[in-house]
């Protein structure tokens, strides 16, 4: 038997199927969680990924998609 893998925190089901679909990983999803938690606009979360290499106009995509889903 395998052993059992991690589940990543859920952004929302458009947010979750978005990160699946371009391949982030468990540490790269928590890391997008911790952003929006920590933030209170999708400005602050943008530049809150920045440093790490996220690009501006993905993350404040992917604000939207996770704002939308009413996490």
């Amino acid at each position: 038997m395998l052993p059992r893998q991690p589940r990543a925190p859920s952004l929302g089901d458009l947010a979750d199927d978005y990160l699946t679909s371009h391949g982030y990983d468990l540490d790269l999803i928590c890391q997008i969680v911790d952003a929006f938690d920590s933030t209170a606009s999708a400005e602050d979360f943008a530049l809150f990924l920045a440093p790490s290499g996220f690009p501006i106009a993905e993350a404040l995509f992917l604000y939207r998609l996770i704002d939308v889903t009413d996490v």
